[in-house]
């Protein structure tokens, strides 16, 4: 699987005719943390981290990561000239203090978009204004994806609302979610905990994730650690 690719990548010796790997003959340890679903939690993780540190090792790669999310959807539909309204509860953290809300998405798919006034509502009662993902529209004609962020700020907590009116005299159907994320602001107990090993002289390298076409603040952890080697990609 992607374990042994990646240690390919790393230490592959050129036999068969293939390529060399990036540090071709370096001693490889080869440490399970995920289950037979790729899953693992931080305990586990972190007896793997600490048990390859105590059998010296030099570096340990980490394809792997958590960025919390959550959200709803659904499908419906609006009479005539009214109005539906969702609301999504935004939390101050998740799991831990350093999983701070970071931004929400909002998807709406309709072929009668054009037709559909589209507003995002904050606890305090004001209208938000983010910006348009058309990266992640395939047709913009029948897609809409909005993402609203406060900049170096966590979101404010409390009660959301997605509100939909509609200007024409027809029902009109559509489906609709949100999404709230939660990155690590770099504090968690992962993230210190890859720090500490840093410091022990362990070189950690740890991937980005794979959620950059959402844009900032998309990092997981513990590629949020502030002495981390997080690798990540500029295309797909």
């Amino acid at each position: 699987g992607h374990g042994t690719h990646v240690a390919g990548t790393i230490a592959g010796t050129g036999k068969l005719g293939y390529k060399t790997g990036v540090a071709p003959g370096a001693d490889l340890i080869g440490v399970k943390v995920f289950n037979e679903s790729g899953r693992t939690d931080f305990y586990t993780l972190l007896k793997g981290f600490q048990w390859a540190a105590d059998n010296d090792a030099d570096i340990i790669s980490f394809s792997g990561g958590s960025l919390p999310a959550s959200g709803k959807e659904g499908t419906d539909y609006i009479p005539p000239y009214s109005t539906r309204e969702y609301s999504i509860e935004v939390y101050s953290s998740v799991f831990e203090e350093a999983y701070k809300p970071a931004f929400i998405l909002v998807y709406i798919n309709s072929s009668d978009l054009e037709y559909l006034n589209i507003s995002l509502i904050a606890p305090n009662g004001s209208v938000v204004h983010g910006y348009r993902m058309d990266n992640l529209i395939e047709n913009p004609e029948i897609e809409w994806c909005y993402k609203y962020m406060e900049e170096d700020k966590p979101l404010q907590s409390g009660d959301w609302t997605l509100k939909i009116q509609s200007t024409s005299g027809n029902s009109i159907s559509y489906h609709y979610k949100l999404i709230v994320v939660y990155p690590s602001d770099g504090t968690s107990e992962l993230d210190k905990a890859v720090n500490n090993l840093v410091d022990r002289g362990v070189v950690v390298v740890v991937a980005a994730g794979n959620e950059g076409f959402l844009g900032n603040r998309t990092i997981g952890c513990p590629g949020s650690a502030n002495k981390a080697i997080t690798v990540g990609a500029t295309g797909y």
